[in-house]
């Protein structure tokens, strides 16, 4: 198994990564100053059109999923991506 993530990180991500990397470190660096300036609320609300947050709950509006929770002990974590995944 680590050979074959070995083989697709070499021919599909090494190639892309230093470009991905840059829209990464700048994607974060955007919005750590939206959270900074803004406040939670506002950088929740600016995620995505399906994304919202009323100080209370936080509310993504995709049709194929319908999840209600707590984001416990941990919190939130909101991991930036650059390859897109599934339009849902």
């Amino acid at each position: 198994m680590t050979a074959a993530f070995e083989q697709y990180w070499k021919k599909a991500v090494a190639p892309v990564w230093p470009g991905l990397r840059r829209v990464l470190t700048a994607d974060l660096a955007y919005r750590a100053d939206e959270l900074a300036t803004g406040g939670l609320q506002a950088l929740l609300n600016r995620l995505h059109p399906t994304v919202s947050f009323d100080g209370q709950a936080l509310n993504i509006d995709k049709p194929r999923y319908n999840l209600v929770g707590d984001a416990g002990p941990d919190g939130l974590v909101l991991v930036p991506a650059s390859l897109p995944g599934p339009m849902c």
